[in-house]
């Protein structure tokens, strides 16, 4: 039974421990409010996963889902889409919607980092630490009701920190906002597509691929001179024949030696110049500049967001949403796309929280050395954390491939 929900309790802590501790958001001296984060954070990450995961939605679902999860918290629970002062900040400097009574800066701003930084990289990297259950459920039944009570307590802990109270219709719009976005993720999908994205990662995984791949032939003389194989007398294929010239219906989605060679690289985020796999997907190691720089745009902008202006880094934050959204859409449907693209995007996001919280100042008052060694050890605790994912998807073998 532990190792059965061993991934599903480390996602329960994962998740406040990147999304506020190593963020920078709290010092290390605040551990214990993991007590009621975890519950929050935590609860609402294991809620959007096994949701997603048992109904198949993959990636796209938990994206949804997140939005939702981030649209709750700042919405119902914490209220800070609707509180012009929160956290003592004064929001209505910064393009203030009078007539909904939201920043449309702090509205982008904090779903953006709940997506990507409460839900979606922690979902990421304890997948990559158990690569062969990446794609089905860790809890039952009884673990997902238990998660969703947890979540409701974490809330109402959550709920009682600030007084301040929105306008009802506010409350309900965030609400059906909410709903919305996660009927469209849970929707009804055709019954193959759990079973399709459950074989993924087999399927893209070298060890498949290089399974795959023909036996190299021999070369032979050519016919009339020609240095290749040996030419074959053209023959009439009949579809589902057995036959050495009989091409089975959508051939062209097989292995090729030189499509497998492809994917097999991209998978392992290495170049090839001739496959188009791996002209069309980037390696691993591609990916993660790509978040790196991703992250850094987006922080970056936050931290100078007094000198760039509000409408400046709004445009930004969506200008950078849709970029990202459309290249990861567009690598993913690609044979090249494996468990290395998905990781590194994830650690370049671990990466990126880890910086951020040395210039981070903590919202609770810490003494400067407490707070800096408690950002050593996150930063080194994280870093250790990405290797042994990697030892993990490096050592991984598909059943396939057994």
């Amino acid at each position: 039974m532990w190792k059965r929900v061993a991934p599903a309790l480390g996602l329960f802590f994962l998740s406040p421990l990147v999304g506020e501790f190593l963020l920078g958001n709290l010092p290390i001296t605040m551990l214990f409010a993991l007590i009621t984060l975890a519950p929050l954070y935590g609860g609402g990450a294991l809620l959007v996963r096994e949701l997603a995961r048992r109904r198949g939605a993959g990636w796209p679902g938990i994206v949804l889902l997140a939005v939702a999860y981030g649209l709750i918290e700042e919405g119902l629970v914490t209220r800070s889409l609707f509180n012009p002062g929160y956290a003592g900040m004064d929001l209505q400097s910064y393009l203030w919607i009078p007539g909904v009574g939201v920043s449309a800066w702090w509205t982008v701003f904090v779903l953006g980092v709940h997506v990507v930084g409460s839900i979606c990289v922690p979902i990421a990297v304890m997948e990559s630490l158990v690569p062969g259950r990446a794609t089905e459920p860790w809890l039952r039944t009884p673990g997902l009701v238990v998660a969703g009570v947890l979540f409701m307590l974490g809330a109402a802990a959550a709920y009682t920190i600030d007084p301040y109270e929105p306008g009802a219709w506010q409350l309900v719009g965030a609400a059906l906002l909410a709903g919305l976005l996660v009927f469209i993720a849970l929707k009804r999908r055709p019954a193959t597509s759990s079973a399709v994205a459950g074989q993924t990662a087999e399927r893209e995984h070298p060890a498949v691929l290089a399974e795959t791949r023909p036996a190299a032939q021999p070369e032979q003389p050519a016919v009339h001179g020609g240095t290749g194989p040996a030419a074959q007398p053209e023959q009439p294929a009949e579809r589902g024949g057995t036959g050495p010239t009989a091409q089975p219906e959508h051939a062209e989605a097989g292995p090729t030696p030189e499509r497998g060679r492809s994917a097999e690289r991209a998978g392992a985020g290495l170049a090839d110049k001739s496959g188009r796999s791996a002209e069309r997907v980037p390696g691993g190691w591609a990916v993660l500049v790509f978040s790196l720089v991703a992250g850094a745009v987006f922080w970056l902008s936050v931290m100078f967001l007094d000198a760039l202006g509000g409408w400046l880094v709004m445009v930004m934050h969506l200008a950078l949403y849709v970029t990202v959204c459309v290249l990861v859409v567009r690598w993913a449907r690609e044979p090249g796309w494996g468990l290395w693209q998905r990781f590194a995007l994830a650690a370049g996001g671990v990466v990126t929280y880890a910086w951020h919280g040395f210039p981070q100042p903590p919202a609770i008052p810490a003494d400067p050395a407490v707070d800096l060694a408690g950002n050593v050890v996150f930063a080194v605790a994280a870093i250790a954390l990405l290797a042994l994912a990697a030892r993990k998807i490096r050592s991984y073998t598909p059943a396939a491939a057994r």
